[in-house]
C-alpha cells in the first residue's frame, strides 16, 4: 500500500520552528490528494486553537516523499 508523507512546519512566537510529520494511505486522484492535504491542514489548525493566542504564526504542511519521514514513524 502506498503512503503519502506530509511535513507539518509550526513557527513559534519566539521564530524556533517545530516539525513533525504525519503519514496517510496515499490517494489515487488529484482532487483526493487536495481534499486529503486540507483535512490535514484543518486537523492542524483545530488542534492548534487550543494553545493560548499568539503562541504561534505560521503553519506549513508540505507533501514530502516517504522516505524523508524516519523509518520509525511509519
Amino acid at each position: 500500500m502506498s503512503k503519502s508523507a506530509y511535513e507539518i512546519a509550526i513557527c513559534n512566537h519566539d521564530q524556533t520552528t517545530s516539525i513533525t510529520y504525519a503519514v496517510y494511505p496515499k490517494c489515487k486522484t488529484r482532487k483526493g490528494m487536495d481534499r486529503q492535504h486540507e483535512r490535514v491542514t484543518n486537523l492542524c489548525v483545530e488542534a492548534l486553537r487550543d494553545l493560548p493566542a499568539g503562541f504561534w504564526r505560521r503553519l506549513t504542511v508540505t507533501r514530502v516523499p516517504v522516505e524523508q519521514v524516519a523509518q520509525g514513524s511509519l
